[in-house]
């Protein structure tokens, strides 16, 4: 070879090294995209599931408190009239007997 062609071929060499990192580097890119995109349209769906669940949730908590109130005010005249019965005073703690 004459002189410099080994630096002219390694010169060469280079730039097509470079050109295939370039397209390699691109095709990631073009891969990475629509990955991305996927996960970010995910998050949405997602995040949509939750927010129209929540409302849902908060009633079925809100019915459920409801019923376990009224649940308690019929139970209240029950355990009043058994504490009576037990002579439980409600000032002094429990108490068995008179006084």
């Amino acid at each position: 070879m004459a002189p410099g062609a080994d630096d002219r071929q390694l010169s060469a060499d280079l730039e097509r090294t470079r050109e295939v990192i370039s397209v390699l580097a691109d095709t990631e890119q073009l891969e990475a995209e629509p990955a991305a995109t996927r996960a970010d349209t995910q998050a949405e769906i997602g995040q949509a599931a939750q927010h129209e669940t929540a409302p849902r949730e908060r009633m079925r908590a809100d019915e459920a408190a409801e019923a376990a109130f009224r649940a308690c005010g019929k139970a209240e005249p029950r355990v009043r009239e058994a504490a009576n019965g037990w002579g439980v005073r409600a000032a002094g703690g429990t108490r068995f007997g008179t006084d």
